[in-house]
């Protein structure tokens, strides 16, 4: 820890001791708090440049919680990052902060923004990183009188910077005052698309419950007929190893996150078996053997698609060519 010992978890009563077990719970023996104070020169608006000193706390130092820790440092915040284990000085953190970002587990983000909320100042942009937004945007409403900011990084832990990424942003509670956070994601690149809660939850579905799914799926699979090993590249088009770097990129994260991710609402659950059942139908289709419903299902899922044709054509030309000149240059393996 910077800046001292940790201290062993007082018991206590009220709202204290409700964090007090919420923190021992995600499994860390001791409360982990990390100052770093950086210069209060950063960039913000059009560019335009702001002296203040934005005092952020991040609460939960997983992977992405480390990674916005290093974020703010980096963009002229004072940080403080809270993780696991004891509640004692997270009070005194939070009673002065501009920002309180939670970034802790799914399963008890609720019950976190419930515990701190109530030490916040009026002032301060109480918002999280969940991959849900409804239940938690509506946890900071009831918890928080002040400002509340849904965010949701589409990156993982292992982006180099906010360059050419996207957060999605729920401004919950007046945006006027968290503006000063998304103009710093936009200085470093990050595109914002702004929604509503109920929007983003719906859009989520397709874009990670059901594509993490279908990923697993396969992966599954494959790992079950050993189709998924190194030999196989060597009989592999660019896409076929695109495919396969996909899935085992997903099956290098952390499972517990993942599934969280997939069963975390009634209509993701019920879209993924959905998808499953209709996976199910074009399988008995090709087990019959039905060459002309086979095509009929291939040419209607090409004319219901509303995608741009010439950017999609140019975008994964691009990713065929750079990965092939890639594997010429005998820098991935076979």
């Amino acid at each position: 820890m910077v800046g001292g010992e940790s201290v062993p978890l007082p018991r206590t009563s009220g709202v204290r001791a409700r964090a007090d077990w919420l923190f021992e719970g995600w499994g860390v023996d001791r409360f982990r708090s990390c100052e770093r104070d950086a210069p209060t020169t950063f960039y913000g608006g059009a560019g335009s440049v702001h002296e203040m000193s934005r005092r952020v706390v991040i609460v939960g130092l997983g992977q992405m919680g480390r990674w916005f820790e290093r974020f703010f440092v980096e963009h002229g915040c004072s940080v403080r990052g809270l993780d696991a284990g004891d509640w004692t000085e997270a009070p005194d953190h939070l009673s002065v902060c501009d920002l309180a970002l939670v970034c802790v587990p799914i399963a008890v983000t609720e019950e976190v923004i419930g515990a701190i909320g109530p030490h916040l100042p009026r002032a301060a942009v109480l918002a999280d990183i969940t991959s849900t937004k409804r239940a938690p945007v509506a946890a900071m409403l009831g918890a928080h009188a002040g400002p509340v900011l849904g965010l949701h990084p589409m990156f993982g832990p292992d982006a180099a910077s906010l360059r050419g990424q996207t957060i999605v942003s729920i401004p919950a509670r007046e945006p006027g005052a968290s503006a000063w956070v998304l103009d710093l994601f936009r200085h470093a690149g990050a595109a914002i698309t702004e929604a509503t809660a109920d929007e983003h939850d719906r859009a989520m579905i397709q874009v990670q419950a059901l594509r993490h799914f279908a990923t697993l799926a396969l992966g599954a699979f494959l790992a079950e007929r050993d189709g998924a090993s190194e030999r196989s590249l060597r009989f592999s088009s660019p896409i076929y190893r695109i495919e396969l770097s996909i899935i085992q990129r997903l099956l290098a994260q952390d499972a517990a996150l993942y599934a969280d991710i997939m069963l975390a609402s009634e209509e993701r659950r019920e879209t993924i078996a959905a998808y499953a059942e209709r996976v199910a139908e074009l399988a008995g289709v090709v087990t019959r053997g039905d060459r002309a419903a086979l095509i009929g299902a291939f040419e209607q899922a090409a004319e219901r698609s509303e995608m741009d044709r010439d950017r999609v054509g140019t975008e994964t030309k691009l990713l065929i060519d750079t990965l092939a000149e890639h594997i010429a240059g005998n820098t991935l393996g076979p």
